[in-house]
């Protein structure tokens, strides 16, 4: 389901050997020979058996999106799952980042982030793609087994 998530994300190219050289900083984190950007100008990460995270330059932007699909949403719960969405992403209380978000399409679910290019490092990108997994995580087990009503955690909230 990652491989074309991200449609319409193109590459900027000024963006592109920064961040290529943050890949390969960040494969070596993760014991890998290499990651890279594929002719589409995404990639495409796999953790366990169920997170995706796909990888794209936003145009021109100077952003790096993050994207990690969690499924379709069932439409016996779909306004409870967008509701504790919704809770969710107030001040990021139950993300800790990540925005949650459906696509009204398709029916699927997303968590997805949006980082600066500027100042990112290889250690950054590992704790952010670290809490869009749990966050990933956490939904896709709501979204599996229909579990609305569950209390949205607020253990990561961002306090300002």
């Amino acid at each position: 389901m990652a491989s074309s998530f991200l449609h319409g994300m193109g590459v900027a190219m000024a963006d592109r050997e920064h961040v290529d050289a943050i890949l390969t900083d960040y494969a070596r984190l993760l014991g890998m020979r290499e990651l890279a950007f594929d002719e589409d100008g995404q990639c495409q990460l796999r953790f366990g058996d169920e997170v995706h995270v796909a990888l794209g330059l936003a145009d021109n932007d100077g952003r790096l999106v993050l994207a990690a699909p969690l499924g379709e949403v069932p439409g016996a719960i779909k306004e409870e799952i967008q509701a504790e969405m919704l809770d969710a992403n107030y001040l990021w209380q139950g993300t800790g980042g990540p925005t949650l978000s459906i696509e009204r399409q398709t029916g699927v679910a997303a968590a997805c982030m949006a980082l600066p290019t500027a100042g990112l490092t290889a250690e950054r990108l590992e704790a952010d793609i670290d809490q869009l997994i749990a966050v990933a995580e956490d939904w896709i087990g709501r979204l599996r087994g229909g579990k609305a009503g569950q209390p949205v955690a607020h253990d990561n909230m961002i306090r300002m």
